[in-house]
């Protein structure tokens, strides 16, 4: 299949210098380039061809990402920062940010950024493109390694936030208890970190597998210990494969890196809930 591309500003010319007249005008023959892979499209067929504000126009195809500036086409790959070949879709902000929709995820454009990342050895410059992963793994590290982020309320409020983001979008209702603020305390790094770890982990799990309505989750300071539990009344697993997969060998370990104790108790169609408890100060 082959690509015929007009842009708005080669139509304007066109009516300009009158190959396209209006009605009731003679018509002739309008010039038209045809545009293939020969070209540089990384794909004949294209999803969606977007132009942005610049004037480039944008090609989302099932190989990349395309960007025409009226002379050559310039293409980025998964090489480049896309979370996936396949684009969907793409979308200019009224700031100018072009957010890009892919088959695994959204990924917003960074002009700045390093070309070929992914092959670059030791490069120390960002991708291309930015996954919403990316940068919500870079905020959990810039949160986990701020002192003045210790308490136990910023965790809690963390907490809350991202079982928000990630069940509610999926409706999936999320409902949490928590100590009161007057009741707050400090938590050192390493308990921060890898209790905030193993809730991910549990509400991921809950949200991908578990085909559930409601997650709980109950957070405690108890008798010089944190506990927490996350709950779903979703499928279940099988028993006999309770502590294998979908990231419970991971969360055993943080557990065992706190001194603490992991458990995860499921039945099929009786959901799954995993327990934590681990010591406020390590011995």
């Amino acid at each position: 299949m082959k690509l015929l591309v007009f842009s708005s500003a080669t139509l304007a010319l066109l009516l300009g210098v009158g190959l396209f007249s209006p009605r009731g005008a003679r018509a002739e023959l309008a010039p038209v380039k045809t545009y293939t892979t020969a070209d540089g499209l990384p794909r004949d067929q294209a999803n969606q061809i977007k132009r942005d504000s610049h004037g480039f126009l944008w090609f989302c195809t099932n190989d990349g990402l395309s960007r025409f500036d009226g002379y050559s086409f310039t293409n980025y790959t998964t090489d480049d920062g896309l979370p996936h070949r396949v684009v969907n879709d793409l979308l200019e902000t009224r700031s100018g940010a072009i957010w890009v929709a892919t088959g695994n995820g959204l990924a917003r454009f960074n002009p700045k950024g390093r070309r070929n990342h992914a092959d670059s050895i030791g490069a120390t410059a960002a991708p291309m493109f930015v996954s919403r992963k990316s940068v919500d793994a870079m905020s959990d590290i810039v949160w986990m390694t701020n002192p003045k982020k210790d308490n136990l309320s910023d965790l809690t409020q963390r907490m809350r936030r991202f079982a928000g983001d990630t069940l509610v979008g999926r409706n999936i209702e999320p409902r949490f208890s928590a100590p009161e603020t007057e009741f707050d305390i400090k938590l050192n790094a390493d308990l921060r970190r890898e209790v905030f770890l193993i809730f991910k982990e549990a509400i991921n799990n809950a949200a991908r597998h578990a085909g559930c309505a409601v997650v709980e989750v109950a957070l405690l300071i108890d008798e010089g210990a944190i506990r927490l539990k996350v709950s779903d009344n979703g499928c279940g697993l099988d028993p006999s494969r309770v502590n294998e997969g979908q990231g419970l060998v991971s969360m055993g370990l943080r557990a065992e890196r706190l001194d603490g104790k992991l458990s995860v108790t499921s039945q099929p169609g009786a959901g799954t809930t995993v327990t934590l408890n681990a010591p406020l100060s390590r011995r």
